[in-house]
C-alpha cells in the first residue's frame, strides 16, 4: 500500500532524479519504457511515444487485481495479482501502468521492486506540480460493484450447489449419485472464488489519499 506521508523529500529548488520503469501490460500490449521527471509523464513503445506534464495530470489512482485461475484446468494461473496505477490527465488518454510485465501465456515477471518507488514519486510530484490533483488507493466505484456482485453470485452459487446435493442425498444417493457429485463440484467452485473475491471486495473500497511531500 502506498503510503501519503514522505521519507526523505528532495530540498526546495532542488533538481529531482529521473525515474523509468518499464512493462508490458498484457498480451495485445507492446512494452512500454516510462521516464517520470519533476516536469513530465513520458512513454515511448512500438506503438509510439508521448508526454504529459505533470500539471495536467488531475487524478491518480492505485488498486490490487486478483490473481486469476482456472479451477477446471487444476488451478492453472491466468494472470497473477498485480498492483495497477491509472493516471488521468487533461489532453491524453487513460494512462495504465501495472507492477507485472507480461511474458507470455499465463507467465508474468513481478515488477514490484520499480512499480513501487516509480508510482510513489509520480504521486508526490503530481501532488506538487498541480495542488488540485486527487490521489486515491482502491477500485474505482464500478469495479468495486462488480466485484461486490460476484461475490453475491459466488455465495449463491456455492448455497444452491449444497442444496442440490443435500436434495440428491435425501432422494437416495444411489439413484441421484450425479445430483450430489455436480452439486458438490459447483459448489466448491464457487467456494474457491468467495475467498479471493471476499479480499477484493474488503479491501478495494476507494479511500483518498492525503497530499503527499514530493520525492
Amino acid at each position: 500500500m502506498l503510503q501519503s506521508g514522505a521519507d526523505g523529500g528532495a530540498a526546495a529548488g532542488a533538481p529531482m532524479d529521473t525515474l523509468t520503469f518499464t512493462g508490458r501490460y498484457s498480451m495485445a500490449a507492446s512494452e512500454t519504457a516510462w521516464r517520470l521527471s519533476d516536469q513530465a509523464l513520458e512513454w515511448t513503445s512500438a506503438k509510439g511515444a508521448g508526454a504529459v506534464p505533470l500539471a495536467q495530470i488531475f487524478q491518480v489512482r492505485v488498486f490490487d487485481m486478483p490473481r486469476v485461475t482456472l479451477p477446471l484446468m487444476g488451478g492453472a494461473q491466468l494472470t497473477p495479482s498485480f498492483r495497477q496505477c491509472v493516471v488521468q490527465a487533461h489532453g491524453t488518454r487513460t494512462l495504465k501502468l501495472i507492477s507485472t510485465h507480461y511474458q507470455s501465456l499465463g507467465a508474468f515477471e513481478d515488477r514490484a521492486a520499480t512499480f513501487e518507488p516509480f508510482v510513489k514519486a509520480l504521486i508526490a510530484r503530481t501532488a506538487e506540480a498541480n495542488p488540485q490533483a486527487r490521489f486515491f488507493e482502491g477500485a474505482p466505484g464500478l469495479v468495486w460493484a462488480v466485484w461486490l456482485g460476484a461475490l453475491i453470485v459466488c455465495l449463491a452459487g456455492a448455497a444452491f450447489g449444497i442444496a442440490v446435493a443435500v436434495e440428491g442425498l435425501r432422494l437416495g444417493a444411489g439413484d441421484h449419485w450425479g445430483e450430489v457429485l455436480g452439486g458438490l463440484v459447483f459448489a466448491g467452485v464457487c467456494a474457491i472464488n468467495i475467498r479471493t473475491i471476499w479480499g477484493m471486495v474488503r479491501s478495494g473500497r476507494r479511500r483518498q489519499l492525503a497530499s503527499p511531500t514530493p520525492v
